[in-house]
């Protein structure tokens, strides 16, 4: 019996066995994650102390395992004593399964084949039970590939935990998201791979004894050099997004050829090192490693001068109003400076996501106008009153840019908190109480508000009038509002009550003469009131016999700014 995984090895270039397992499995089902494969989020790291023992290494960035956080991993047990039995039975499960191998045993002919014990994770992608043979992926001195292994060799070379055998065990959701890289993103590593090369280029990066094992060294130098044709894909990617040239690719491509061919020279020295016995040449091998590191230097300079024009819109402010064609919903109004004319947009989301602690993104719609971006959002004042920590993420989608004039591309955004960048905050500790059978009239305008019944009528924590009082039920109904706010660093403030139609407010017990204003950022009516006092208290009567809908609908809204 015969059976293969439809997974194709990703064999562009070698990351590690852990990364390059990952990727084989998901651009197998979506081909879209090989760009994740290929964006410069690495670097160069020495480990080892500084005087006795050094040694290069390159280590993937954070996005990349971020990016494939679509997989879930568990440990699979499977019974020593049936351990064929049970891999032939989770591949015909179609179950993609890795194993922790030792290569002393695993591969006739590679270069750790009776000489080396080294523990790595192979993918298991199949089987022959006529042949007595697993199809894996793994890397070989041929690059990243499938091969064969017998059944045999597998049970000599698997590592148990305590007498146990646990293999890995990837799953993922049926319908995997598309990825969608970001230039933004690609411009940032740049610059951070210019200051980590730089932190390397004017120290020795090999400090080890001249009889160190060659291949240890040549791992590390082919993924150095697997990274140049990583790079020159990414380019060749770029590329064909329109997001550099023809003539700019071609150019950067040549230098990473270059890079390539240079770690390519001493991946041959370290195999005719190994095959003939002989001792390193640790001088050679610094040199090579700092002429490779200062043409790679060279190159991210290059590259970051050659597009760092296309980023230089920045942020200037962020701001929310009331969106005046959707009863109660906020928009929320981006505005950048360095706009060459003005910005550009074609339909969709384009990278726009404003979220809370879910996958939901809030965003309706986006237009653009002027040096404005413009976000129509499904978010309602009555959530923003009561939440503040809505946040604010761009990530630029080469199919779906926005642009000025000059074709320059918008600033990314992290997770911005709305809230902050006007630094405002909405009231959301309110007392209420109601006051049944009262008249407008009765209620003095002077009156001193350390009348007995008012501490009474305030209750807990106001969300929604419907919550308070049903305008049906109760007529010539006054609704009390109370709360307190310390300004601490007694700056000026500018507090906007919306939502409502009040018929008297105090401050601090003092009566407080207001004009609505007839346009502000909560709603057509607020009363603004500007204080620098320390302590706060606000009392607000508003009258529900009128049918009042705001207020029915809303209960009120305060914001305060400062100034």
């Amino acid at each position: 019996m015969k059976k293969r995984l439809n997974i194709c090895p990703f064999d562009y270039f070698w990351i590690n066995c852990v990364v390059n397992d990952k990727l084989s499995i998901i651009s197998s089902v979506e081909q879209s994650y090989e760009t994740c494969g290929f964006l410069n989020d690495y670097r160069y790291s020495i480990t080892g102390t500084s005087c006795w023992w050094r040694e290069l290494m390159i280590l993937p960035g954070d996005s990349l395992y971020n990016n494939l956080d679509v997989f879930q991993v568990n440990d699979l047990y499977i019974n020593p004593d049936k351990i064929i039995e049970e891999l032939i039975s989770k591949l015909n499960m179609d179950c993609c399964i890795s194993v922790l191998v030792d290569l002393y045993n695993w591969l006739p002919h590679s270069v750790n084949w009776q000489k080396n014990h080294y523990h790595h994770h192979r993918l298991l992608v199949g089987y022959d039970s006529d042949r007595q043979v697993f199809f894996t992926l793994g890397d070989t001195v041929n690059g990243y590939e499938e091969s064969e292994v017998s059944f045999e060799n597998l049970l000599n070379s698997i590592i148990l935990n305590e007498d146990k055998f646990f293999v890995k065990h990837y799953t993922f959701d049926k319908t995997v998201t598309p990825y969608s890289y970001s230039f933004q993103e690609v411009y940032r590593f740049a610059k951070e791979l210019k200051e980590n090369l730089n932190c390397l280029l004017y120290s020795r990066t090999w400090i080890v004894p001249d009889d160190i094992d060659p291949l240890r060294v040549y791992t590390q130098v082919t993924k150095f050099a697997d990274r140049q044709k990583a790079n020159s894909m990414l380019l060749e990617k770029i590329k064909t997004d329109g997001l550099i040239t023809n003539e700019q690719c071609s150019i950067f491509q040549e230098i990473c050829k270059s890079i390539f061919n240079k770690w390519s020279i001493l991946k041959g020295k370290l195999i005719k090192a190994d095959i003939k016995r002989e001792r390193l040449d640790i001088d050679y091998l610094n040199l090579s490693t700092n002429v490779a590191l200062n043409e790679e230097y060279s190159f991210w300079c290059d590259f970051y001068n050659c597009i760092s024009s296309k980023f230089a819109i920045e942020l200037d402010s962020i701001s929310y109003e009331l969106d005046e064609f959707d009863k109660w919903s906020v928009k929320v109004v981006i505005s950048y400076s360095n706009v060459q004319g003005k910005l550009n947009i074609v339909d969709g989301l384009n990278g726009f996501k404003i979220m809370l602690d879910t996958e939901e993104n809030y965003v309706k719609s986006i237009k653009a106008f002027d040096n404005k971006i413009i976000i129509y959002t499904t978010i309602s004042y009555y959530c923003f009153n009561q939440i503040s920590d809505f946040k604010l993420y761009y990530k630029q989608a080469p199919i779906s840019m926005i642009t000025d004039d000059g074709g320059r591309f918008l600033p990314q955004l992290d997770g911005i908190k709305i809230d902050n960048v006007k630094k405002s905050r909405f009231i959301t500790n309110m007392l209420y109480g109601v006051q049944e059978q009262t008249s407008i009239e009765c209620i003095d305008f002077l009156c001193n508000l350390k009348i007995e019944y008012l501490p009474k009528i305030f209750k807990e924590n106001i969300c929604s009038l419907s919550e308070v009082v049903d305008s049906d039920k109760f007529s010539n109904t006054i609704v009390w509002f109370k709360f307190r706010y310390i300004n601490e660093q007694e700056e000026e403030l500018m507090l906007r009550i919306g939502h409502s139609d009040p018929i008297r407010i105090w401050i601090n017990e003092e009566p407080f003469i207001f004009v609505r204003s007839k346009y502000t950022p909560i709603s057509y009516n607020d009363v603004v009131i500007y204080t620098n006092e320390k302590n706060i208290e606000v009392i607000i009567a508003i009258d529900i016999s009128k049918g009042n809908a705001n207020l029915q609908d809303r209960g009120i809204i305060v914001r305060v700014d400062s100034l």
